[in-house]
């Protein structure tokens, strides 16, 4: 597995329900906090890196459920990094295309 492609071969079932049937973005950030995607983002990239894949997927429109539910994975991985090395560049990715994104940086921060 590269760092490029580290979500291949990962199972995604569980963040694909998590983001379905979520109603609340604290619902879905609980629930993929806890999911084995994003515990292999988080182990596997960096915080800055995992910033560069957020800004850059969120910069196109998904084409696909699994593109929205990787925007999702991507974001809450970075709860999971040293807080000093994802702000305040966090704050400057613009959420505007991710329905609950703002919401979930914001739970983060607390």
């Amino acid at each position: 597995m590269t760092k490029q492609n580290v979500l291949d071969g990962v199972d995604m079932r569980s963040a694909n329900e998590a983001v379905l049937i979520a109603n609340t973005p604290s619902y879905l950030f609980d629930a993929l906090k806890k999911d084995v995607a994003v515990q292999t983002v988080a182990e596997t990239l960096t915080a800055p890196e995992i910033l560069s894949n957020l800004a850059r997927i969120l910069s196109i429109p998904p084409e696909s459920p699994h593109d929205l539910v990787a925007q999702y994975v991507y974001l809450v991985a970075l709860s999971i990094k040293d807080p000093k090395d994802v702000w305040p560049a966090l704050d400057q990715i613009d959420m505007r295309n991710l329905e609950w994104g703002d919401q979930i940086r914001s739970a983060m921060k607390v």
